[in-house]
């Protein structure tokens, strides 16, 4: 009996190591990865990005050209940081994804799903049309 013991107990020494090794070895992937923080918004860069709140949605590519427009089309990115913005009117949220440049909405059905998708980094489909935000798709998985 107490040999039993003494093999449960090693086994279950063995398992808990191995599986301790096993999490220790796993590389993080990109998503998991820390990113630094955006700037914050000010009300001179969201002025320029909403064309003095007169685009209610939409977005500048990594890269882009300050006064480009986004073309239409479906664009896949990580939703790493969300930030909640006040115009003095009109709230809106601010997603800046991991692969850089940022995406901005004050529909209020949009702004929650870049809020939720941003609370863990989430892939997420954004369809723009006609410089707008019109469609976004969400996936559950970085």
């Amino acid at each position: 009996m107490k040999s039993q013991i003494s093999r449960l107990s090693s086994l279950a020494l063995v398992a808990s190591l191995l599986g301790a090794a096993t999490a220790y070895g796993q590389v993080p992937q990109p998503s998991q990865l820390a990113t630094p923080a955006p700037s914050p918004v000010t009300p001179d860069s969201h002025s320029a990005a909403t064309q003095g709140g007169k685009v209610p949605s939409g977005g500048r590519i990594a890269g882009a050209a300050a006064a480009a427009n986004t073309a239409n089309g479906w664009y896949y990115v990580h939703a790493t940081h969300c930030v909640p913005y006040y115009n003095g009117s009109t709230t809106w949220v601010y997603m800046f994804p991991q692969e850089g440049g940022y995406w901005y909405t004050n529909n209020a059905v949009f702004e929650e799903t870049f809020l939720i998708q941003c609370q863990q980094g989430y892939w997420i489909g954004i369809y723009v049309f006609n410089n707008g935000i019109l469609e976004l798709y969400t996936y559950d998985y970085r």
